[in-house]
């Protein structure tokens, strides 16, 4: 085996890569079933935020407000925090009076 493929099995890159290549496809899963049944746009937000998607994160964010999501106005946790300093986000803040 290369040492390339040794170092990163070493670090555990490729495990790690899987496991994002799963937390995208949960959330695209979560996508499709929100959009078919218009709920869940803040838990769909959250699984792309673990997936580190900051863009479908914030459509997801923005289809929870739409929607009157009662989960919409958790912005606040932990998931959320990389993208506090986005204008779309703070704006949508301001929206939910947070």
């Amino acid at each position: 085996m290369p040492s390339f493929l040794k170092e990163l099995r070493r670090r555990n890159v490729i495990k790690v890569g899987l496991a994002y290549l799963a937390l995208a496809w949960l959330a695209d899963l979560m996508a499709e079933q929100s959009v078919a049944t218009g709920t869940m746009a803040n838990w769909t937000a959250m699984r792309y935020a673990h997936a580190g998607n900051d863009e479908k994160v914030i459509e997801w964010l923005e289809r929870a407000f739409e929607q009157s999501d009662p989960n919409a106005p958790y912005l606040r946790v932990p998931e959320f925090d990389a993208l506090h300093s986005d204008p779309r986000v703070r704006e949508l803040l301001r929206r939910l009076g947070i």
